[in-house]
């Protein structure tokens, strides 16, 4: 384990680790292999049990075991009892995936508790093997076929090059006590089909078959290390806007990339605006790239998890569903400033020079006896008309957005700021003629819209 720990880094000296014990061989192997190395690398060295509660008593005499196991080697041990069957049915998983949602969940928590730089797990190179067929049949790419890393973040995985076999001969030649899991045998559940099925058929096929898989996880690894640092050297060149869970992708980079660095680059898009690929398969990766390489100037695309792609023009849009897809509404009594929460910006109105100019589209003089308060400041609705200055006539907002190449999907946010219930300004879009100041005598209402849709449609890249 020590060379593996070394080639891979996976320890340092002076490590906090939090072993997450099962009591079962592996975790129970993994813990006193850690111990065997406690000198080697200074590690300072803790226990965590958490209790699915799947079988009952057995789960609870494994806990128990495992506290007793940590107090006579001297170790400090956090445990916690889940609810895995009432998890289940409220985050709608399956058993086996809210147990590991919980069981992450909790180790995060210790970890923090603990001021640990370090959580050990205690997967073994069968658990690689079974991992990649149970990706396999269910679809994955080449990046998927690295299987389980030996080190993501802070969990690091020192077992994943012995296996199953070489576990339990360590446990039996130091008599190491350990509790056999009888779910394991439970042929419900796909991952134990495929340990007491599969795996052995195909291991009488061809007997170095776990070795050959193990081979084709660490080259698809190493394949995965070369893209992903070929992306992350594209990624500013992709990228105009990210921030908020929205996402803009220049649409002639995304084209011009090689197939294995356009679908890369659209899974990390995907996987920033949402957290995770969860429910995203290949099939919604192949939709997006075909809709940025189409013709069309404007399309729309929905995906799993309120993920939404718009196409407009020269970019692609992706994000989770904005807020202000429900009409927001509110009111200015006074000059001063109002944050318009669905949009993530603020309106300013204040006494303005008279002589003052704007260049940015989201500051303008109004005229300040026009004015009537209390202002309504809303979102766009179907109808809405007004008379920008210089148009000499009414047209439609509808209209007005088209001609800018509004998307939309974007349209209501603009904060429609109204007098009398006549739209005065639209921020970024319009002023109305008879708000326009006329002279330079004429006492004026700066207006300001800053905040995330300025930001948004400048598509100016957070710091």
């Amino acid at each position: 384990m020590i060379e593996f720990c070394r080639a891979r880094a996976l320890l340092e000296h002076g490590d906090r680790v939090v072993v997450a014990v099962s009591g079962g061989p592996d975790s129970t192997a993994l813990l006193f292999g850690l111990l065997g190395l406690q000198e080697t690398f200074g590690l300072d060295i803790a226990v965590a049990h958490f209790n699915h509660g799947l079988r009952g008593r057995v789960s609870d005499l494994e806990a128990k075991m495992v506290e007793i196991q940590s107090e006579k080697l001297g170790l400090p041990i956090y445990s916690e009892k889940g609810d895995v069957r009432s998890e289940k049915g409220i985050r709608k998983l399956s058993t086996q995936e809210a147990a590991r949602q919980l069981r992450y969940e909790f180790l995060e928590r210790v970890r923090t508790a603990n001021g640990a730089n370090r959580v050990a797990l205690g997967h073994n190179s069968d658990d690689q093997v079974e991992e990649m067929i149970l990706r396999l049949l269910r679809g994955v790419g080449t990046e998927g076929l690295a299987g389980m890393p030996a080190r993501r973040d802070y969990l690091i995985r020192p077992l994943l090059r012995h296996s199953r076999e070489q576990i339990t001969d360590y446990l039996e030649r130091y008599r190491i006590e350990y509790v056999a899991d009888q779910s394991n045998e439970d042929r419900r559940y796909l991952r134990n089909r495929i340990r007491l099925d599969v795996l052995p058929n195909l291991r009488a096929i061809e007997s170095r078959f776990s070795d050959h898989m193990l081979s084709l996880s660490r080259l698809a690894e190493e394949d995965a290390d070369y893209f992903r640092r070929e992306l992350e050297r594209e990624w500013p060149r992709l990228v105009s806007f990210q921030a908020d869970g929205l996402i803009t992708l220049d649409r002639k980079a995304l084209n011009d990339f090689p197939p294995a660095i356009a679908s890369r680059a659209v899974r990390k898009a995907l996987q920033r605006v949402k957290g995770d690929l969860r429910r995203f398969s290949l099939r919604h990766v192949d939709q997006i790239i075909r809709l940025a390489a189409g013709e069309r100037v404007n399309a729309h695309l929905d995906l799993p998890g309120g993920v939404f792609i718009e196409i407009e023009y020269h970019r692609l849009v992706m994000g989770t569903r904005p807020p202000y897809e429900q009409p927001y509404s509110l009111t200015m009594n006074r000059l001063g400033s109002q944050t318009i929460s669905p949009i993530r910006s603020v309106l300013t109105l204040e006494a303005g020079e008279t002589e003052q100019q704007f260049e940015n589209p989201w500051s303008e003089r109004l005229k300040a006896d026009a004015l009537s308060f209390p202002l309504q400041v809303r979102s766009y609705r179907p109808g809405d008309r007004m008379r920008p200055v210089g148009l000499g006539g009414s047209k439609k907002l509808k209209d007005l957005f088209i001609d800018r190449k509004i998307p939309r999907w974007l349209r209501g946010a603009f904060p429609l700021v109204c007098s009398d219930e006549r739209i005065a300004w639209v921020p970024g879009l319009a002023l109305d003629e008879g708000f326009q100041v006329s002279s330079s005598i004429t006492a004026s209402v700066r207006g300001r819209l800053s905040g995330w849709l300025p930001d948004f449609m400048s598509l100016e890249k957070p710091s």
